[in-house]
């Protein structure tokens, strides 16, 4: 039976800020409640920008505190950063006096092992599985190593990777799928997949590891990353696939057809090909990740978004090996499956890219799979260190169109090779065409652009 909590007080309790609130249950029978004097605290994590506190009183209830948000540069995201937090403590509070809900979703309770060896792919699947059929909550990591080949999120589930844990991808190979932007997810295509759902995410301060440049065992066996450096085109597993998406591979998260997308605070590294796919997402808050790989690592994208309406990426901090953050729109129907439906054709539209670090990777790209459009981008309060590029519009002349309102200002470069770029001729080879493309209806055409206070 799940206790009722409400929002009792204003205070703040023992290892809270000043500016907290403590969320306690409603009084037991006996008057008490978990905030009472003289109870220690076991425990303390970050959920969602909402820092929880385990009390040993009435078998481990929930003493909880909303932290504030850092300050961010557009009020209205701000605002939305806070309201996600204040839900994030609703959900908490619906949930968390039921040590049946938590266990429900604990991949300890399916016999997850955190030791970096034992493979965990059945024990975090169950745990999401039965998480959703309870009616959602948190699947926590609180502590070690997940070693996991790919597995599926659900529809009201949301990952929490607690500091001092790590989701470790198997390097087995033959447990996944290529990632495409041209073809649907397949349930092993990505490392962490979120497909159709709705209010799915990832929360914590913890790491998601896709061991990209680690070799696997075996004679002649090669890393994802070498795999890449020495592919030759035509790709075998994806034929259809231009060179300029270099050899297809597991992503490392992707959120495809969902609305209501979360990901706060984890560390994303070494990703086989791109870290985070947002590919026909809508409503989507990124907030203080960090990403990383090597400069010199293959395709390994930051944030791809991709044919998405209203995301949000916040105090993000980037170091990679290609594109920190690169918003697109999909491919034109010589770059798809002939076997397979064609591809919805949506524009990415009203994005907003704030606050952020970019060192080492190739900067922020509009392209260059953008043949459904772009249109309402927002860059500011950006520091790129040490970038191939700063802004890029890059398209190959098969693969553009209406590309508009755009805004990108306040951007300090430093060490930037080219800080600002407008490329309508993308070097890209289609295994279909011998010859150039002319110039068609679907080269870019690019109109109300604003660039403003750039310090290089």
């Amino acid at each position: 039976m799940l206790r009722p909590w409400i929002l009792l007080s204003v205070r703040a309790p023992t290892g809270c800020n000043s500016d907290e609130l403590a969320l306690t249950p409603n009084p037991s029978p006996a008057g008490r409640g978990v905030g009472g004097e003289g109870q220690t605290s076991i425990g303390c994590v970050i959920l969602n920008n909402c820092r929880w506190r385990l009390k040993p009183h009435l078998g481990g209830n929930i003493h909880a505190c909303y932290s504030g948000i850092s300050a961010a540069p557009l009020k209205r995201e701000q605002r939305r950063a806070a309201q996600l937090s204040r839900a994030c403590l609703l959900a908490l509070a619906l949930t968390a006096g039921s040590a049946d809900a938590q266990n429900a979703c604990d991949p300890l309770t399916y016999g997850a092992v955190p030791d970096g060896v034992t493979d965990n792919t059945g024990a975090i699947q169950a745990a999401v599985d039965n998480c959703a059929a309870a009616g959602g909550g948190f699947v926590t990591f609180s502590g070690g190593i997940f070693l996991t080949g790919p597995f599926t999120l659900k529809s009201h589930v949301k990952l929490q990777v607690n500091a001092g844990a790590t989701i470790l991808a198997t390097l087995d190979q033959s447990r996944y799928m290529p990632s495409y932007i041209g073809t649907r997810p397949a349930a092993n295509s990505a490392v962490i997949l979120a497909m159709d759902a709705t209010d799915v995410g990832i929360v914590g301060n913890g790491t998601i590891d896709g061991q990209g440049g680690v070799t696997p065992p075996g004679v002649g066996a090669k890393s994802w990353w070498d795999l890449a450096r020495t592919a030759t085109f035509p790709y075998p597993a994806v034929p259809f696939a231009p060179s300029s998406n270099g050899l297809p591979r597991p992503w490392l998260v992707e959120f495809w057809n969902t609305t209501n997308v979360t990901v706060q605070g984890v560390q994303l590294q070494n990703s086989p090909m791109w870290h985070l796919g947002l590919r026909y997402v809508t409503d989507a808050m990124i907030n203080g990740i960090t990403i990383t790989a090597p400069s010199n690592s293959p395709n390994t994208d930051g944030i791809d978004v991709v044919s998405s309406n209203v995301v949000t990426i916040m105090n993000v901090n980037i170091s990679n090996g290609d594109d920190e953050v690169a918003i697109k729109s999909g491919l034109p129907p010589q770059y798809q499956d002939p076997h397979a439906d064609p591809m919805p054709q949506a524009a990415t539209q009203n994005i907003k890219v704030y606050g952020a670090t970019f060192s080492g990777g190739h900067g922020v790209s509009v392209g260059s799979e953008a043949v459904n459009g772009a249109n309402n981008i927002f860059l500011a309060n950006i520091n790129m260190s040490g970038t191939s590029n700063g802004f890029r519009i890059k398209t190959g002349r098969d693969r553009g169109s209406q590309i508009h309102d755009i805004i990108v200002q306040n951007v300090t470069m430093t060490g930037v090779t080219q800080p600002i770029v407008l490329n309508s001729y993308y070097p890209a080879s289609s295994p279909r065409l011998v010859a150039p493309t002319r110039r068609s209806q679907s080269s870019r055409q690019r109109r109300s652009c604003t660039t403003s206070r750039f310090r290089t």
